[in-house]
């Protein structure tokens, strides 16, 4: 009788998990559904400007789609543009399936993690960090 090693999952099989669950996630929060029941129409605050971030209500929001979008530390909807460069290598990371945390700009430790992976797959040198070399390879300016 031979014994059939079993070997851990690949990165790759990894990566197609965590791609999955972002997609699952992209498919589950959606305007229709009021993103999760997280986005509220414009009128709800009429007197907030769009160009700014609201803390009201034990929650942070900002304006997204004609609307006022909880971002508490967490979720944002696919195509949610931070606009901080954190939070784009988070996107760019997420939608390559490798990370699924919050896309919230803060670089904690799934985030270097994440960016460790991604640096070690394309022969980048392995730092965890924010560089030049991989807002290059992940085409953020």
């Amino acid at each position: 009788m031979t014994s059939q090693s079993v070997q851990p999952n690949s990165r790759l099989e990894r990566a197609q998990r965590s791609q999955a669950k972002v997609l699952s996630n992209q498919q589950s929060y959606n305007k229709s559904n009021n993103y999760g029941g997280l986005w509220f129409a414009e009128n709800t605050h009429s007197d907030w400007n769009r160009e700014s971030h609201y803390y009201w209500n034990h929650h942070n929001y900002r304006w997204y789609e004609g609307g006022w979008l909880i971002i508490d530390g967490g979720y944002s909807p696919y195509g949610f543009n931070s606009g901080s460069t954190a939070g784009n290598v988070q996107m760019s990371l997420a939608n390559q399936g490798y990370y699924n945390g919050a896309i919230d700009g803060d670089i904690g430790p799934a985030s270097r993690i994440a960016i460790a992976d991604y640096q070690s797959d394309h022969d980048l040198r392995v730092t965890g960090r924010i560089n030049d070399s991989l807002l290059h390879s992940l085409q953020i300016d």
